[in-house]
């Protein structure tokens, strides 16, 4: 289908330049040209393949030579049988060319598939480790916090051990003062001391 589309886009441009007076040399410089240029493209392909898939290259070409120069002595009633065996094994080797085609393709697919869950991963990896940062950065700030809540504590006591102190001396001082004001008589002055 592609290369159907392709001659006859080759052929219209070829035959608009032909419309416009060209020589039959520059017709056939300019069609040689695109051609060759096509057929080292696909040609750059079927080097490709080959070079993945040697093996499979010479199978084909050892049984379709094999077949190829045993057909004529094929005789006898199972004649037929023979060469149609011989033309499916032929058959199934071109067809295996394409299927390997297709799972070259389809590894292509995996193999991209593949480094883009790399790629997700690696992400996803980073954002974990930040999020362990983050983890010990919280664990780090709730060490200091509780250090400093131990020392706030620490404080505490001691202020409550003060004041508790504080207020012991303070009743053993209104104490005191009580024991002072009851040994002290009362004073009673006399209408002539008032003057």
């Amino acid at each position: 289908m592609y290369y159907e589309h392709a001659s006859k886009t080759i052929f219209t441009k070829i035959t608009a330049q032909n419309s416009r007076q060209l020589t039959s040399a520059t017709f056939f410089a300019n069609l040689s040209s695109r051609i060759s240029l096509r057929m080292l493209s696909r040609l750059s392909s079927i080097v490709r393949f080959v070079s993945r898939h040697p093996g499979l290259l010479l199978v084909l070409l050892g049984v379709a030579g094999e077949v190829i120069f045993d057909w004529p002595e094929t005789h006898g009633p199972l004649a037929w049988v023979r060469r149609l065996c011989s033309g499916i094994l032929v058959f199934g080797l071109v067809v295996e060319f394409f299927e390997a085609a297709e799972s070259d393709k389809q590894v292509a697919d995996l193999t991209r598939q593949t480094a883009i869950a790399q790629k997700q991963i690696a992400e996803i990896s980073l954002e974990v480790a930040k999020a362990h940062q983050a983890v010990a950065d919280a664990q780090a700030k709730a060490a200091e916090a509780n250090k400093a809540a131990a020392e706030a504590h620490e404080r505490a006591t001691l202020l409550e051990r003060a004041s508790g102190e504080l207020k012991k001396e303070a009743a053993q001082g209104r104490l005191e003062l009580e024991q002072v004001k009851s040994k002290q008589l009362p004073r009673f002055l006399s209408p002539e001391q008032t003057v």
